[in-house]
């Protein structure tokens, strides 16, 4: 499947990274610098494709030497805590071929980077995407100063906040792929929204001896892509089991994140993605939790009756029973059960096609997110207190129209009900009052 995803990152000083580990990382490379002469070893890291610098016009020819030039970028004094770089993240379909993908990457440089006096470090990995495909990775490594032969000349400061520039960037980047699609003859094009995905997964374990900085810098990425795709580990915790206790959840989360802000965010948005459910106490006193909808291996070869069910209220295992059929099937009971209650159930689709798959599937009346959000615009067909509003693909959606969403249903005290990786979860209007981070944690 071809999805879409760039984002731009800042290597900052104040969350204790070194633009040296950053280059080190994304180049596979070994390098040595810094104030403390520290070591930054990924070339142990598997997936290496592709390593190039671009330098900008005027650049001495000793930055052509990577260390060199990151060790330069990292010695300017400024304030502790400044960002020294950016970091531009993009996925390369996996129908397009390794030497496109990296063909595409250089024409991003050269077209959006280089005129406007960048020095790039670009890098391309084949690694494990969050939903556990293989792609590659692009990343481009740009310092924020001009450089010349003179040295480190004035800073960019008008480019660490300029979502114009990086809007112009994912939109070059979905124009590029899309060429390299149809070169591989591919039906599907990419869309800077509509299918966006998160990135990476988890990198493989370090190995054993390698340097703090290398330590830290591997653990701030982890710690990045468990705040981005929380759901990557709950996909850990119940890789073999079905069940696991809090203890193994803040270790989990303290093993892959570097900070004690990153720590307590990851720890918040894992705890309130609405699929994990709390079971009660095992036998030595500690918290027990599960995964709605989520079975283990050995627990998909069993029939429904011979679940485990210790440590669960009725209620708790009716509803995981519930949810563990066909997701269309429970949505229906559900919707029987609001209709008998006189609610009103509505639905919204992504599309007018899939609006009316999923109308014809559920028994819901569905339309286009678009057709309906162009209706409240104008103030038409808005939503009454006793509206049941389902909402189809939820993660496909923009942020917009997420937003639009949220704020109607608040508004007039409605239901709400998103479809999540095919089950579905209630949420009661504003009566649970959820806060930035809890949709965030849902995808919102």
């Amino acid at each position: 499947m071809s999805v879409f995803y760039l984002v731009v990152k800042n290597v900052r000083r104040a969350t204790g990274r070194s633009v040296i580990g950053a280059a080190a990382y994304c180049a596979r490379a070994q390098l040595l610098g810094g104030s403390e002469k520290s070591e930054y070893d990924f070339s142990w890291a598997p997936g290496h494709v592709h390593s190039e610098l671009f330098l900008n016009r005027g650049a001495p020819g000793a930055w052509e030497d990577r260390s060199a030039l990151w060790n330069e970028v990292e010695a300017v004094k400024e304030a502790p805590d400044e960002t020294v770089a950016l970091e531009v993240e993009a996925v390369i379909p996996d129908v397009v071929l390794e030497k496109d993908g990296v063909s595409a990457a250089r024409e991003l440089v050269v077209s959006e980077l280089i005129p406007w006096g960048w020095s790039v470090d670009l890098n391309v990995h084949r690694a494990v995407a969050a939903d556990g495909e293989e792609r590659l990775f692009a990343y481009a490594l740009l310092p924020l100063k001009w450089s010349s032969y003179e040295g480190w000349g004035r800073d960019r400061t008008h480019w660490r906040v300029g979502p114009r520039i990086i809007k112009e960037w994912r939109l070059s980047w979905a124009r590029l792929v899309n060429a390299h699609l149809m070169k591989a003859k591919s039906l599907e094009k990419i869309g800077t929204k509509v299918g966006e995905t998160r990135g990476r997964g988890f990198d493989v374990d370090l190995p054993v001896g390698v340097s703090a900085g290398t330590v830290y810098e591997q653990k701030w990425r982890h710690g990045e892509r468990l705040l981005a795709e929380p759901e990557l580990l709950l996909q850990r915790l119940t890789q073999e089991k079905r069940t696991f206790e809090w203890r193994e959840l803040v270790t989990s989360v303290r093993d892959l994140t570097a900070s004690e802000e990153q720590y307590s965010e990851a720890l918040f948005r894992v705890q309130s993605l609405p699929r994990v459910v709390k079971l009660g106490v095992n036998e030595k006193g500690e918290e027990l939790f599960s995964v709605r909808g989520e079975a283990c291996p050995t627990d998909r070869r069993k029939g429904e009756s011979e679940l485990i069910r210790e440590n669960r209220t009725d209620d708790e295992y009716a509803y995981s029973m519930h949810m563990k059929g066909r997701s269309y099937t429970a949505l229906k009971v559900a919707v029987a059960g609001w209709a008998s209650e006189g609610l009103r159930v509505r639905g919204i689709g992504l599309t007018f096609e899939r609006a009316k798959k999923f109308e014809k599937a559920s028994g819901i009346v569905t339309v286009a997110v678009h057709g309906i959000l162009g209706r409240w615009k104008k103030k038409q067909d808005r939503l009454e207190s006793n509206d049941v509003l389902v909402v189809n693909e939820i993660r496909a959606l923009s942020d917009a129209q997420k937003n639009w969403i949220l704020k109607a249903v608040r508004r007039q005290k409605a239901k709400l009900v998103v479809m999540l990786d095919e089950e579905f979860v209630v949420i009661e209007g504003t009566t649970i009052g959820l806060d930035q981070r809890q949709t965030a944690a849902m995808g919102w």
